[in-house]
């Protein structure tokens, strides 16, 4: 699997799990709900695809209000995400977070990241105790130069 299958599986286990969460819960680690992570989590995704789609560095909100409900929010945002970068060339120039990376497959593994940790953040909601798992480091951590790449296909296993 390449990082693309690896996003498009974790994704859709966000997905599943928001759907059956509490959208009041809170969460074990941050001071947000799980709506609050959810609205999170799909802007985030439509701002990587907007990124990847035009070149250019587009502005967002951190966690927008929604008008729709909460799982349909994030169905779309992920259906965006995964949508733009099947499109795209992984190869092709865009604009990212990195200095050194500027092609489309580094929202790829970005976003492939990111869901991973805030996967971990949506399943404290139901058990604030359970520690993240091995693939996602800690809150403090530098979690995007996180050297797991190797293990990401055991962590999307799990899902």
């Amino acid at each position: 699997m390449n990082n693309l299958d690896h996003l498009t599986r974790v994704t859709g286990a966000f997905l599943r799990d928001v759907s059956d969460s509490d959208p009041v819960a809170p969460l074990a680690d941050i001071r947000w709900t799980v709506a609050d992570l959810a609205a999170h989590l799909g802007e985030v995704h439509r701002w990587a695809a907007g990124n990847a789609r035009t070149g250019k560095r587009g502005e967002r909100q951190n966690v927008p209000e929604l008008s729709v409900p909460l799982a349909t929010w994030y169905e779309a945002s992920r259906d965006i995400l995964l949508t733009t970068l099947e499109e795209l060339d992984p190869a092709a120039d865009c604009y990212t977070l990195s200095a050194v990376d500027r092609s489309v497959a580094f929202w790829h593994r970005r976003q492939l990241f990111e869901t991973l940790v805030h996967l971990w953040d949506l399943r404290s909601a139901v058990d604030a105790a359970a520690p993240p798992a091995p693939e996602v480091p800690p809150r403090g951590a530098r979690r995007w130069r996180v050297r797991a790449v190797r293990r990401v296909p055991a962590a999307v296993e799990r899902c």
